[in-house]
């Protein structure tokens, strides 16, 4: 059989070679089939395996619409691969949409989490996350992060990772953690843009330096004024270009660009 490659942003699939896993059949159910329409707000997303592993991993993000002028959004990555790591992720992506709807509140939603994942996981399992609400007629953003990558804000050619503010734990390893709110305001034309750590770690092979923060800045800055997805696309051309085309971690990326 030939198998059916997702493709982001459409409702088309194409044809490959080999056939599908069971592991990137169950990957297509841990991240949204379709993107939600929010008035001034442009989304873009990038999801994929890694060109280069045996199994895929648990990436995931998720859209949870809360109101007319509030939209959630998440990213994370659970560690490890296989089937066991995908129905992890898809564990804790239905765990935070359920929370979010109780109350949305970062904190709120990441501390919740973080006690099913410490009470369900096998000790060596946890979760890094960035979960985050976005207020339409505002540009207001509140964000935290769990153990993952700083976001990146892009607005104009000024670029400049997030970096938090306090020590975040990942998600399912300390019963007791807390997780601090950041917040910021996108002006219109601006870029909030977040990823898994596929993207930063990138590399022709094991022994080479990765792409890391400094060469995705550097592709960012000279991606200025762009769409939101032609920064997701220059993000994933620039790594996957770096590490000859072969990623060895899948790949989750999350753009939100304030149009109006």
């Amino acid at each position: 059989m030939r198998s059916l490659a997702w493709q982001d942003d459409s409702d088309d699939w194409e044809p490959q070679e080999r056939p599908l896993t069971i592991s990137e059949i169950l990957q297509k159910f841990i991240v949204p089939s379709r993107l939600p329409e929010v008035e001034g707000l442009s989304l873009s997303t990038h999801h994929s395996s890694a060109a280069a592993g045996s199994e895929v991993g648990g990436d995931f993000y998720d859209f949870i619409r809360l109101s007319e002028e509030s939209l959630a959004f998440t990213i994370g990555d659970v560690s490890g691969h296989g089937v066991e790591a995908i129905h992890h992720s898809s564990f804790v992506r239905h765990t935070m949409r359920a929370f979010a709807r109780e109350e949305p509140r970062p904190e709120s939603v990441l501390s919740r989490t973080n006690g099913v994942c410490v009470a369900e996981f096998h000790r060596n399992r946890f979760v890094t996350a960035l979960y985050g609400i976005y207020e339409r007629s505002t540009g207001r953003l509140e964000y935290a992060l769990a153990g993952h990558p700083p976001p990146v804000l892009v607005a104009g050619r000024a670029v400049a990772p997030l970096e938090a503010t306090a020590l975040n734990p990942a998600l399912g390893i300390f019963d007791e953690a807390r997780w601090e709110t950041e917040v910021l305001n996108l002006a219109p034309g601006d870029t909030f843009l977040c990823y898994t750590d596929g993207l930063l770690e990138a590399r022709p092979c094991r022994r080479s330096e990765t792409f890391g923060q400094r060469r995705l800045l550097r592709e960012l800055e000279g991606s200025g004024h762009s769409t939101a997805r032609r920064l997701v696309d220059a993000s994933v051309t620039a790594a996957t270009s770096y590490a000859r085309g072969k990623l060895e971690d899948d790949l989750a990326i999350v753009a939100l660009q304030r149009v109006v």
